[in-house]
């Protein structure tokens, strides 16, 4: 027996025949009983009110008609809140919209959390909202947004916008070669065709076999100069783009001035997903044990794959060798000693900060390091 899902749990809830009612008629094809703003939907689902046909305690139901109606009320309350809801145009998740898992390939979607909705995560929770199962998975947001941004602005560099608009030029040189050899194909089709109507032409009406393989033949060349314009036609609608000197000089003037204007205070972040937008087409999210795999597939259907570090939480882990060398040092000297031993010798924390009493203190606590009380000394110098 396979398990409920969204679809299944939604159609029990809201069929009447579990409050013991005959309905007939709750769906329409019919174009003059649906609304307007469902026109455009294949089967609509009907309001009791429009239903053929209803009857009441035709059987014996799980629940009554009071119960059953009560929860018709409350499914639409919920549903009116989620379509007031909508999606946030203005939070701070760049790829809202374009995110997909790369464990089960579905959605991501993005869920803002922390004081002001400053944290963000992008979840994968398909299966967990259609069939109760666990998450897919989450990835921590600000990382893979900085990261993204970074990229972004890398590929608009003015070097890379140089570089891209050196392609373009060499794209449209190969494209005019590619159209001269087209013009001449196209020429050499023309030439056969009026070849084989000009033979077909001067051909005695009497030898009718002779006719009808020039007729034949005067067909073929026609067809193939339709076929060879045809297939000129999709070449031409795959040209690259052609910019002129304009165009050209605001591109190099965007990419000077698109770091500051991201960065502005007074861009927003609609318009950042806009901007990017435009250059992205999805990103692909894929965690794993300490890093994210990003998967970036630009408009040009090009593919750019780089790592992400996940973010530590809880306390720093503390190098081995440092560890090994507080151990050493604690039996002979205080922790002020320690500290000072360590600064000479270089060793820095794992913030890359000096070392402390204090923070010397800190690593004996977390690696189980004891120091010698007065009694140990007394026993040690005897």
């Amino acid at each position: 027996m396979n398990g409920f899902s969204l679809a299944r749990v939604w159609a029990v809830l809201t069929n009447p025949a579990y409050a013991g009612a005959y309905a007939y008629g709750r769906l329409t094809q019919r174009a003059v009983a649906k609304p307007l703003e469902q026109m455009h939907r294949q089967k609509v689902r009907l309001p009791p009110e429009h239903w053929l046909a209803d009857i009441w305690q035709a059987f014996p139901g799980y629940i009554t008609q009071a119960e059953f109606e009560a929860h018709q009320a409350q499914l639409a309350s919920h549903h009116k809140q989620l379509q007031q809801r909508g999606r946030r145009q203005d939070g701070m998740a760049l790829l809202s919209g374009i995110l997909m898992c790369g464990r089960c390939g579905h959605r991501m979607t993005v869920v803002y959390s922390g004081k002001d909705h400053q944290h963000i995560s992008y979840v994968c929770n398909h299966q967990q909202r259609r069939y109760g199962e666990p998450t897919c998975q989450s990835v921590p947001g600000r990382e893979v947004d900085q990261a993204m941004a970074a990229a972004v602005l890398a590929a608009l560099t003015p070097a890379q916008v140089e570089l891209s608009l050196a392609v373009l030029e060499e794209l449209e040189r190969q494209q005019a070669l590619l159209h001269q050899q087209w013009t001449l194909r196209l020429e050499a089709a023309g030439y056969a065709v009026r070849l084989a109507q000009r033979r077909y032409e001067q051909v005695d009406p009497d030898n009718r076999l002779v006719a009808r393989t020039l007729e034949h033949d005067w067909e073929a060349r026609l067809q193939e100069q339709q076929q060879l314009i045809g297939e000129y036609e999709h070449f031409q609608r795959q040209a690259p783009l052609r910019l002129d000197e304009t165009q050209r000089q605001q591109l190099r003037s965007l990419a000077e001035d698109l770091p500051q204007i991201w960065q502005a205070a007074t861009t927003t972040w609609a318009e950042r997903k806009e901007l990017l937008r435009l250059l992205v087409a999805d990103v692909t999210l894929t965690r794993l044990d300490r890093s994210v795999q990003v998967q970036l597939r630009w408009h040009t259907n090009q593919l750019e794959t780089f790592s992400v570090a996940l973010p530590l939480r809880g306390a720093v882990p503390i190098p081995e060798p440092v560890i090994e060398r507080v151990r050493a040092l604690s039996p002979t000297h205080s922790d002020q000693q320690v500290a000072e031993i360590l600064n000479q010798e270089g060793v820095s924390t794992a913030q890359a900060k000096p070392f402390t009493a204090a923070r010397v203190l800190g690593v004996r606590r977390r690696s189980g390091i004891r120091r010698p009380s007065s009694h140990d000394k007394n026993n040690m110098c005897l």
